[in-house]
């Protein structure tokens, strides 16, 4: 998860960097950045994944007071549960933190 989630983030944001530093009409320009729900509050049964997401968080906060000059801004995405099978398969236990009942 972190090696996907944050480490590829940060490959990304390297690779793009430069060249959004050194663009010569001087626009303002974005990054987007998707972390979880689960980058804000810690999910039983979702330890890695949310360390990962909650990376994300570091990351697009520090980003953004470090590129702020070049007129560079940072948005991280939080968006809620998708169905995914990564959601079906850990659904029990997911569910069960937020207080449902099957």
């Amino acid at each position: 998860m972190i090696d996907v989630n944050l480490i590829g983030t940060i490959n990304l944001v390297k690779a793009v960097l430069p060249g959004m530093k050194n663009r010569s009409d001087r626009k303002p320009v974005s990054i987007a950045l998707t972390s979880s729900q689960a980058g804000q509050v810690g999910i039983y049964g979702y330890t890695a994944y949310a360390a990962s997401k909650f990376g994300l968080r570091g990351l697009a906060e520090a980003l953004q007071q470090e590129v702020i000059a070049d007129d560079i801004h940072v948005s991280l995405i939080f968006p809620p549960e998708t169905d995914t099978p990564a959601l079906v398969k850990g659904q029990p236990s997911f569910y069960i933190s937020f207080g449902y009942d099957f």
